[in-house]
């Protein structure tokens, strides 16, 4: 487990005590990336979850910053593939990237100057500075991944979880994400990223194919080739 920030042994996992996908191992190291990729209900989406402590694992070992999951909220920014619109409150777009800072800061304390320039340099990057003001429920679907794609940008996490991030995107939109990705793994943040995307998957360090089982696990090259 020395020097990783994910470390999984013989995990099982699935919903309700039901494996979904059973004998699960791997790591994952600061400042790399591993790809799930597999179709829809293969467990991709269930093992972003257990990372994040958002389900309990069904049995096996799984260390996240050498502890048990969910116990470094703090350090862990996670991307879901189905984010909310219809608001009660009208959030507008700095609102919600700004709401990335709140686990630092608690719900009602201040942002400081270094909150509100994280908050600007990562709209900024993912290029929705124009958007500032604007309600969230007002933006198409490419344009709202955006803001959810700088919200786990600011918060500055050392293990980023995504689930299909890419969608929705056009292709300016990926390619901003790319750099987002690597900025994220310039200062050794670990990113594990749910994909179908097989040409990412193929670029990553590690590839983990799913179908309910894990297929095959190695490095990204070599596991997804022709």
């Amino acid at each position: 487990m020395d020097n990783h920030i994910v470390f999984a042994e013989k995990l099982e996992i699935g919903y309700d005590r039901r494996v979904i996908v059973p004998e699960i191992n791997f790591s994952i190291a600061p400042g790399k990336t591993l790809a799930l990729t597999g179709i829809n209900g293969s467990g991709k989406t269930t093992l972003l979850k257990t990372i994040a402590g958002l389900l309990p694992r069904v049995s096996g070992n799984l260390f996240v910053f050498g502890d048990a999951p969910g116990k470094s909220p703090k350090r862990i920014a996670y991307l879901s593939q189905a984010n909310p619109t219809s608001f009660l409150l009208p959030l507008r777009v700095i609102d919600v990237v700004r709401m990335s800072r709140f686990s630092t800061r608690g719900l009602l304390g201040a942002l400081t100057g270094e909150d509100e320039k994280l908050v600007r340099d990562s709209m900024q990057l993912m290029n929705i500075e124009s958007l500032a003001d604007k309600p969230l429920n007002a933006l198409s679907g490419g344009q709202r991944q955006r803001v959810y794609l700088s919200y786990v940008l600011c918060r500055n996490a050392d293990l980023v979880l995504l689930d299909e991030p890419t969608s929705n995107l056009d292709v300016p939109g990926v390619n901003i994400y790319k750099q987002a990705i690597a900025l994220m793994l310039s200062r050794g943040a670990a990113v594990i990223v749910a994909t179908h995307n097989i040409k990412e998957a193929a670029t990553s360090d590690m590839a983990m194919l799913l179908a309910q089982r894990v297929v095959v696990y190695g490095s990204g090259d070599s596991v997804l080739t022709p």
